[in-house]
């Protein structure tokens, strides 16, 4: 029984991993074998979830997958923003993200994707520059976005299964985002270290926050100090530029403007998504809004955009009722940041969010949750006493 129990959690962890793994490979190379090594690893996944994740599939996963579905093929016929390869995709990422709410999934498993991710940076940084063609398809700035995506999925399996909480993934993440300078990235990022940051030291003996929090400020003073010098090692020096020069100013508002201008020129559109192929994202972008919910409403309208947030509010109310804050500030670090760029709805993200959403939304989960409340109480009110 034991062997059975280790086989299936190795096969669940190596098929959430691999996407992972071949998510890294498409954003550097655009060979056939890379690609279907990509569309491999989506299948693999799916199938392996549909066949150990059948629990999990009930009436609301069930009706929110029928709900992309149908309102992606009215787009389809009607509008013309989606392509039907990318909605058997987006259903099959759908169904591969259930791998990661299994129990039986690693959360470790993230960590080597974070470090995958970060050496593959790091690499770029050094051979081609800051500002140098860092992934074949995205700028400088999905840096934050590409990394973003396993760790939320780490801190917040870590936080469910009752794991010790480590801040370097976190602080990692803010430092490669930094060095990138993006807006989005670096006040995402943030927010996120801030959060991890605030429960890692929360859970420590007092004597030790003393001494270990005074050292974490004065490390992120020092990088940030040295910030333009360390990004002119890599031949650039524009972190400080970023937000002096710029400030929040940006030509994504035009570009949002012009979509809303035609989401609501007729009911049509309105219902079922505007056509992406008319609006300055797709002239200047190629179709790119730099907006995640801009994503979901051009390609399945305003039905599915509507669920979207009524599942992100009802898991909100559920996770702060349950004290579950690592998932709250995974999910507000993961949605602040869809606000700038499109990380998920026909993105790769897709998998990250779809695990978020439905992370705590099968009952034996809740169940265990409720469980461990108790024992939860009874561990804050010994560190108090501490």
């Amino acid at each position: 029984m034991t062997n059975t129990f280790n086989a299936k959690n190795s096969i669940i962890t190596l098929s959430g991993t691999m996407y992972f793994v071949a998510l890294a490979m498409i954003t550097q190379s655009n060979s056939v074998f890379v690609q279907y090594f990509w569309y491999l690893s989506i299948v693999l996944g799916a199938a392996v979830s549909l066949i150990v994740n059948i629990s999990y599939f009930r009436k609301c996963v069930i009706l929110f997958a029928a709900t992309i579905i149908s309102t992606g093929l009215i787009n389809y016929f009607l509008i013309g923003s989606i392509q039907i390869k990318s909605l058997v995709v987006m259903i099959l990422i759908f169904l591969l993200s259930f791998l990661f709410v299994n129990e039986r999934f690693n959360p470790d498993a993230m960590i080597t994707v974070i470090v995958m991710n970060a050496v593959i940076i790091i690499f770029k940084f050094l051979t081609v520059g800051i500002r140098g063609q860092i992934y074949l398809e995205s700028s400088v700035n999905y840096i934050s976005v590409y990394m973003l995506y396993p760790t939320v999925i780490y801190y917040t399996l870590v936080e469910a299964r009752g794991k010790k909480l480590y801040i370097w993934p976190a602080l990692l993440l803010w430092i490669l985002s930094m060095i990138a300078s993006g807006r989005g990235g670096i006040i995402s990022s943030s927010i996120l270290l801030l959060g991890i940051a605030f429960f890692v030291f929360r859970k420590m003996k007092r004597e030790y926050r003393a001494i270990l929090i005074p050292v974490l400020i004065a490390m992120c003073g020092v990088f940030l100090l040295c910030l333009d010098k360390i990004t002119g090692m890599f031949g650039e020096s524009v972190a400080s530029e970023t937000f002096r020069d710029r400030g929040m100013k940006s030509s994504r508002t035009e570009l949002w403007s012009d979509y809303l201008h035609y989401a609501f020129a007729d009911i049509e559109h309105f219902l079922f998504g505007a056509d992406i192929h008319l609006t300055l994202a797709w002239e200047r972008y190629l179709g790119n809004a730099h907006n995640s919910y801009i994503s979901v409403h051009a390609n399945n309208g305003i039905f599915c955009l509507v669920w979207l947030f009524g599942l992100v509010i009802k898991r909100g109310l559920y996770t702060l009722k349950n004290k579950r804050f690592i998932y709250l500030i995974c999910l507000g670090t993961l949605l602040i940041r869809a606000f700038t760029d499109t990380i998920f709805w026909m993105n790769y993200g897709t998998a990250a969010l779809f695990f978020m959403l439905f992370m705590y939304g099968d009952p034996a989960m809740k169940k265990k949750v409720s469980e461990k409340k108790t024992l939860v109480k009874a561990e804050e009110k010994n560190e108090d006493e501490q």
